[in-house]
């Protein structure tokens, strides 16, 4: 089986966004590794978990500082290095086309759009679900 790492679309600026994006998952990636025992922690704070974002919804009062960021936070959260490099492999190939195509400010919003529609489409789907949301498959 070979594993595409490019594409032969050729495009005409060089992308900003993806490769920030790539950056920026890694890092996150690399501190949740890094925090060792804590790294379950750093899920249970910044997945997205719907039960609990339908009742903090509910009762906004309650909900802890942040909370509303987690169908964003959740974005950069991996379960694994597999899970990771799945995601970003895809965004490296398709990314920069579609990034040439948009813009960077317009690729980015599209990109963040994805993710918090394929969050709110998962929180729809199984509402009642707390088994944490992670990663930006969407």
């Amino acid at each position: 089986m070979v594993v595409p790492i490019r594409t032969d679309v050729p495009v005409r600026s060089r992308p900003i966004a993806v490769p920030g994006l790539v950056a920026a998952n890694l890092l996150v990636f690399a501190a949740v590794v890094a925090s060792g025992p804590e790294a379950a922690a750093w899920v249970e704070r910044w997945a997205l978990v719907p039960r609990e974002l339908l009742r903090a919804t509910a009762q906004p009062d309650a909900a802890p500082w942040g909370f509303w960021l987690t169908p964003l936070t959740s974005m950069f959260l991996h379960g694994n290095l597999l899970h990771l490099a799945g995601n970003l492999l895809y965004l490296w190939i398709f990314g920069a086309q579609i990034e040439d195509l948009l813009g960077s400010a317009r690729f980015l919003a599209f990109y963040v759009a994805c993710g918090l529609a394929a969050a709110a489409i998962h929180v729809a789907s199984d509402p009642s679900a707390y088994l944490p949301t992670i990663g930006a498959s969407g």
